[in-house]
């Protein structure tokens, strides 16, 4: 047992080292919103993921049945996505969500296609409106609308 800890120690330990010195984390502050769109889906178990633009920091939050989400976000430019939902056929694997035999479109599921863009203040932000009628482009980074 003492030696499954140590180990698992220094795997945490190592992974805090980073991949350089650009690394700059970011403050984490509360967010919380809504998913909207015209076509109702099952929130069981879904959540949204935040990732600034620049890396150092992610946050995520838990979306409630009527499709209202709170959690932590980081600061400044930020990609939102959707995660988890075993109801909507995705199931986290290695970060990503698997969103194979979701009825929502799959580019929400992805930071790289998703079109979710938020701007976070450092003072949080409370009325984020994440549209499932965004349209998705087609790899790249989100798309400058989709997302208030």
């Amino acid at each position: 047992m003492n030696k499954m800890c140590l180990a698992l120690l220094i795997a945490v330990l190592a992974s805090l080292q980073g991949c350089g010195s650009d690394f700059v984390p970011v403050k984490i502050v509360p967010v919380a919103g809504k998913i909207t769109g015209a076509k109702p889906i099952d929130y069981k178990g879904l959540g949204v993921m935040f990732v600034n633009e620049k890396g150092g920091g992610s946050g995520s939050a838990k979306v409630e049945a009527d499709g209202t989400f709170a959690g932590e976000g980081p600061v400044g430019a930020t990609i939102a996505y959707l995660y988890g939902a075993p109801n909507e056929g995705a199931s986290p694997a290695g970060g990503h969500a698997d969103a194979s035999k979701s009825k929502t479109n799959k580019g929400f599921w992805n930071a790289e296609t998703s079109p979710w863009k938020v701007e976070i203040p450092d003072e949080g932000k409370k009325d984020i409106e994440l549209s499932l009628d965004a349209k998705i482009t087609s790899g790249g980074s989100a798309a400058s609308h989709g997302a208030r």
